[in-house]
C-alpha cells in the first residue's frame, strides 16, 4: 500500500479505517513542517485531478487523526460541490460529521475528544482550527515539555522561544490571532492563540498583575542592539538606515513626535516612529 508509512501518525486503532479511506482515493499525502498558523490543508487542480492533503510532521496521533479526516472531508466537498460551496460551510461540516461518527460508534476516540467533536458538530462554528476547546484537548495528547504555554497566555511586551529557538516580542492582539516579531530579523510573524512556545521571564500561573508587570520588565531588558538593531529616535539626521525587506533610508528630520524619512530607492517619503527598530548603516 503507498499509505503505509502513515500508519505511525495515526492510533492503532484508528489505521483500519483510515486505510480503507485512503484504499479508494488518488490523493497525495504530504508530511510537512509545522506551520505557525493551522495543522493541516487541503488542495486540488480540477484540470489535472490532483488533489493534495498537507498535515503537520509535529502532530501527535490523535490530532494528526483528526486533521486527516478534517482535511479528508474537504477531499469530499470538492469532489461534490468543488468551489461552489464555502470552504467550511455546512456541506463540509456534514461530510466531516460523517466521517468521524464511524470511530465515535466504535469508541475509538478518548471521552474528551469525542465531547469535545460533539459540542463543535452542534454548535454554530464551522471551522473546527478555531475551536479553542477542541485544540487545547487534542494538545492535551502531546509529550508533555515543561514550560511551555500558550501563545495567547503572553502580554504585549513579553518575549518568548519558538520552532528552532527563534527569538519573537508579543506586539499585539488581533481579532483571533496574534503579531509577533521575531527579534533577531524584525520580520512581523501572526501566530495562532494556541501556538505553545516556551516564555521568557514570564509565570501564567501568577496574577494577571504580576504578568503586566513582567511583561514590562522583559520589555524594559529588551536590548535591540544586542541583534545588531536600534531605534530610529538613536539615529542622527542625515544618517542611513535598514527597514523591512532592506530598503535603505535616510532621516530627514524630527516631527513632533515621529521621524520624516526617505527611502533612498524610490524617493519617497515616510513617518517612522521613534521606537521602530531599524538596522543602521555602518557609515553613521
Amino acid at each position: 500500500m503507498w499509505y503505509s508509512n502513515l500508519q505511525k501518525y495515526v492510533p492503532p486503532a484508528s489505521w483500519d479505517y483510515i486505510s480503507e479511506l485512503l484504499s479508494v482515493e488518488n490523493i497525495h499525502i504530504r508530511i510537512t513542517r509545522p506551520a505557525k498558523t493551522k495543522l493541516g490543508s487541503f488542495s486540488a487542480r480540477r484540470h489535472t485531478q490532483y488533489k493534495a492533503i498537507n498535515i503537520n510532521g509535529d502532530l501527535n496521533q490523535w490530532a494528526f487523526l483528526i486533521t486527516f479526516l478534517h482535511e479528508f472531508a474537504h477531499l469530499k466537498t470538492w469532489q461534490n460541490h468543488a468551489n461552489k460551496v464555502k470552504g467550511h460551510g455546512i456541506e463540509w461540516k456534514n461530510y466531516y460529521r460523517q466521517l468521524i461518527q464511524p470511530l465515535q460508534d466504535k469508541n475509538l476516540l478518548p471521552a474528551d475528544i469525542s465531547h469535545a467533536l460533539h459540542a463543535f458538530f452542534n454548535g454554530k462554528k464551522t471551522n473546527d482550527s478555531t475551536d479553542h476547546a477542541l485544540v487545547k484537548i487534542l494538545q492535551k495528547y502531546n509529550p508533555h515539555i515543561s514550560g511551555k504555554i500558550y501563545v495567547e497566555e503572553i502580554p504585549v511586551g513579553v518575549t518568548f522561544t519558538y520552532g528552532n529557538n527563534q527569538k519573537f516580542v508579543m506586539v499585539e492582539k488581533l481579532r483571533t490571532r496574534f503579531k509577533c516579531k521575531e527579534i533577531k530579523t524584525g520580520k512581523i510573524f501572526i501566530f495562532s492563540p494556541l501556538a505553545e512556545v516556551f516564555p521568557d521571564d514570564f509565570n501564567p500561573q501568577i496574577t494577571n498583575d504580576s504578568n503586566k508587570q513582567a511583561g514590562m520588565s522583559s520589555l524594559n531588558n529588551y536590548n535591540p542592539q544586542l541583534y545588531g538593531l536600534t531605534y530610529v529616535k538613536e539615529i542622527p539626521i542625515g544618517g542611513i538606515f535598514m527597514y523591512g525587506n532592506d530598503q535603505k533610508y535616510i532621516i530627514i528630520e524630527k516631527l513632533r513626535t515621529r521621524f520624516k524619512c526617505k527611502e533612498i530607492n524610490t524617493g519617497k517619503y515616510y513617518v517612522f516612529s521613534p521606537m521602530a527598530e531599524v538596522k543602521p548603516d555602518d557609515r553613521f
